[in-house]
């Protein structure tokens, strides 16, 4: 039978200082004015506070900018942090009531933004790359809400608060929180599809674009214009069932017998 090997002797100052002891003690030392303990702060809980505003705002380089405001007004407000909870809590409310104040600033005039290259910057490799690009499609699906539709999805669904705390913190009825938090994201596989199928015909056109202007034999250009018409139909099938597969599948095969076929009449 194992036993733990307990000093009876130990004080609670021998044992490990748990993370919220270590926050509260680095937010006094900063509340003194150490700048170096702030500074600690921010290493430890940036990375989690950037995800949540990323998520509210849809852009990153404007939820880099709310971070950065938050952590501001953060070490301004160190003086009233009243050590009853865990500093990352604090923090991380404070940060989203930073973006909502800005939500709330421009509410009606807010143009969408999906920063599809950030995205695509912070993708994470796996086996086989689904899970990273079902991930990110998600991600683009809250970042295509309405601005005041994704806070609410963002805050309830994600960050665990209640219907009537985003209504009081967004300025709305509870029913308009809850009406908005129940609007459908796009299915990510959608997505997937949707997306696969657009860098599958940027392909194609690229590779048939070197045979630009090369002349064709007479008897297989109705060959050609059969295959283009059904490449045509493909895509408009998609549009009608975008997270249809095996559409994608067709449309790969299609632009493939194209190709070869072209390349064949081309070189002889």
């Amino acid at each position: 039978m194992l036993t733990l090997a307990v000093d009876p002797h130990a004080t609670r100052a021998d044992l490990p200082a748990s993370p919220r002891d270590e926050d509260h003690a680095l937010v006094r030392a900063a509340g003194s004015g150490d700048v170096r303990a702030f500074e600690q702060l921010y290493r430890k809980h940036s990375r989690r506070v950037f995800a949540v505003l990323w998520r509210l705002c849809g852009h990153e380089a404007r939820a880099q900018d709310l971070v950065q405001e938050a952590f501001v007004k953060a070490w301004q407000s160190l003086p009233g942090f009243r050590f009853e909870s865990a500093f990352s809590t604090w923090l991380h409310r404070l940060a989203v009531n930073t973006a909502l104040m800005e939500l709330r600033a421009r509410s009606g005039g807010e143009a969408l933004e999906i920063d599809d290259e950030a995205l695509d910057a912070h993708a994470t490799p796996d086996s086989a790359g689904q899970r990273t690009a079902l991930r990110l499609d998600l991600e683009r699906a809250i970042a295509t809400l309405p601005p005041r539709a994704r806070a609410v999805l963002v805050l309830y669904d994600i960050e665990g608060w209640k219907h009537a705390e985003i209504a009081t913190e967004l300025g709305m009825a509870v029913g308009i929180a809850w009406q908005l938090g129940r609007q459908p994201l796009p299915d990510p596989q959608v997505e997937l599809v949707r997306r696969e199928a657009d860098a599958l015909t940027r392909e194609y056109q690229a590779a048939l674009g070197q045979f630009e202007g090369a002349p064709l034999p007479a008897p297989i250009q109705p060959a050609l214009a059969t295959l283009d018409q059904s490449a045509a139909e493909i895509r408009q099938a998609l549009e009608s069932d975008p997270g249809a597969r095996y559409l994608l599948d067709q449309l790969r095969r299609t632009y493939s017998r194209r190709l070869s076929l072209t390349q064949r009449a081309v070189t002889g």
